[in-house]
């Protein structure tokens, strides 16, 4: 199923929020980092509709 969606596009956005601090370590390395930022989908309609709009407009 997971491979059918490639390609295939949602609504919303990726959006960087803010979360409660955490220990991060770097892949390949032994440094551990503090973040206090995670991404998260946001379902966005104002944002949805925009681009609908901008794809429907024919530009000459």
């Amino acid at each position: 199923m997971c491979k059918d969606l490639i390609g295939t596009k949602f609504p919303g956005s990726i959006e960087k929020v803010p979360c409660e601090p955490y220990s991060y370590t770097i892949p390949n390395t032994d440094k551990v980092v503090e973040l206090s930022y995670k991404w998260d989908y946001v379902d966005n309609p104002e944002e949805v509709m925009r681009e609908q709009l901008l794809d429907s407009e024919v530009v000459h």
